[in-house]
């Protein structure tokens, strides 16, 4: 799992200082269905064998698993994600609980782990000025919202010496590497959530984190009649910087959007979601814009706009709500995707993958726009302004403009507005291809697939593609050619009008 969040240490880290005391019961921290002793190869294995549907992808320098059902406890849940380090070693587990399971899971959990902490505050790793701090949360033990299990013995005690100082020595590293000073100075305050808390720097902060932290954590989230998390981590040695993994760093983020100018606006679409995604500010100061456009129901199209604080590192995207105000940092973020950029077409063309790993407590009424452990592709695409009298329905317009009428704006709505009035799942084997792109087509194949409402990844064009007698897809211009006259695309751009 990709680890260090800027602004959040993951659930698996937690430090006891004064005014942060945490409970600490003496269970093992475990599920029998995903011992920590798996590998990601042998999990894959295992999976095949079953003739079980997964998805298995790379993710910076680690993997991930995910299932779109499974079992916790024995309990059934869905949209199973096991995330693994460069060793294949699994480093955390997460699954979204059901409703109606959420009484049977609970139970089973602390028939399994015992009753829960009493109180739980973990550590927050705070860079936002790139200076390495630490200071402790807001509770998160919530009766009848949110519980925690951790192991009984820290850090301190339960790794030796020699772990603790490789640790402490690759966290720096990376950190350093993103620009963030490690200085020894006396302890401050920090404003969280109204309340003032303790921050440390330098060496107390990391010996009082070893003291004070668990290895294993397990949080079960969610009110009663809603649908609930189950997160459960290991805290895991940091990506050793000598391994060379060769994934990307922080500043080729910010590079990504820099390099591909105001000309430009980077676009994603699923089943259920079409979104566009631009950030910018410093990775641990930042600003991140999500628009996303769902499909219509009886009520209409649902469609928001939100520019959101943000801080990034060279693993995960972390998002707040609203900006800080002046003199108060960040708390938990409310959604913590993992980011990588992806290389199509033998290197010549480029993509931006989002993958959710940690979503907050959804209230009763609230949308769910990204699903967790899916990944959503964005593409670049132009900005090609569409005429007023075809511009998307005045509420989706509205809700995602913000009050602006930004190129990039109408564009991604006018085309959010095709996808999904045109949506599309044909079957490669036994569909008609000869005209599933006939009704428009783009600059590019991405615009093409997502202007007659197919969904445009690599992975469902390659598909179409084999379909259509052009084997080994990844991309190409040539290959863009050949698939769009193979499924009916018009000759020339149609424009969005």
């Amino acid at each position: 799992m990709k680890r260090f969040i800027c602004g959040l240490l993951a659930f698996g880290l937690a430090v006891s200082l004064a005014g942060c005391e945490s409970s600490a019961p003496a269970w093992d921290i475990a599920v029998p269905e995903y011992p920590w002793t798996l590998t990601c190869d042998e999990f894959a294995a295992s999976l095949q064998e079953q003739g079980t549907d997964y998805t298995r992808q790379q993710s910076g320098a680690g993997y991930s698993i995910t299932l779109p059902e499974g079992t916790l406890y024995s309990v059934p849940v869905d949209a199973v994600a096991l995330y693994f380090n460069a060793d294949q070693m699994l480093e955390s587990i997460s699954a979204s609980v059901p409703a109606a399971s959420r009484g049977n899971l609970l139970d089973a959990v602390q028939d399994a782990l015992g009753e829960p902490a009493d109180s739980y505050r973990p550590a927050v790793i705070n860079v936002l000025n790139q200076m390495f701090s630490v200071y402790c949360s807001s509770e998160m033990v919530q009766d009848g919202l949110s519980y925690v299990w951790h192991s009984a013995r820290p850090l301190s005690e339960s790794w030796s010496d020699e772990l603790r100082a490789q640790f402490a020595e690759q966290l720096q590293h990376n950190y350093e590497e993103a620009g963030v000073r490690f200085e020894e100075q006396d302890a401050g305050t920090i404003t969280v959530n109204g309340e003032e808390q303790t921050q440390w720097y330098g060496s107390e902060a990391f010996d009082s984190y070893f003291a004070n932290n668990w290895e294993f954590v397990a949080m079960f989230q969610g009110a009663e009649g809603e649908d609930r998390r189950f997160t459960m981590t290991r805290t895991m040695l940091p990506p050793d910087p000598r391994r060379g993994y060769g994934y990307p760093s922080a500043d080729d983020l910010n590079e990504l959007f820099l390099q591909s100018g105001d000309e430009v606006f980077w676009m994603g679409c699923t089943d259920h979601v079409a979104a566009t995604v631009s950030l910018g500010g410093a990775q641990g100061d930042g600003w991140i814009n999500l628009c996303v456009v769902l499909p219509p129901d009886e009520t209409g199209s649902w469609a928001s706009y939100a520019t959101n604080a943000a801080c990034w590192d060279k693993d995960s995207i972390a998002l707040y709500s609203g900006q800080p105000d002046a003199g108060q940092k960040y708390i938990l973020p409310y959604q913590i995707f993992d980011w990588d950029i992806v290389e199509e077409a033998g290197g010549d063309k480029t993509r931006l993958d989002l993958t959710l790993v940690y979503q907050a407590r959804s209230g009763e009424n609230d949308v769910i726009d990204f699903i967790p452990g899916e990944t959503v592709s964005f593409y670049p695409l132009p900005q090609i302004l569409p005429p007023a009298e075809v511009d998307p329905d005045r509420d989706i317009t509205l809700a995602l403009n913000n009050g602006s009428s930004a190129p990039s704006t109408r564009t991604f709505t006018a085309l959010a507005k095709l996808y999904w009035q045109r949506r599309q799942t044909p079957d490669p084997e036994t569909a008609d291809l000869s005209g599933l792109l006939a009704q428009y087509r783009g600059s590019t194949i991405v615009e093409t697939f997502i202007g007659n409402g197919l969904e445009p990844s690599l992975e469902h064009r390659a598909a179409l593609a084999e379909a259509a007698g052009i084997p080994s897809y990844t991309g190409t211009d040539d290959q863009d050619a050949r698939l769009m006259q193979a499924l009916g695309a018009p000759e020339t751009p149609t424009g969005l009008g």
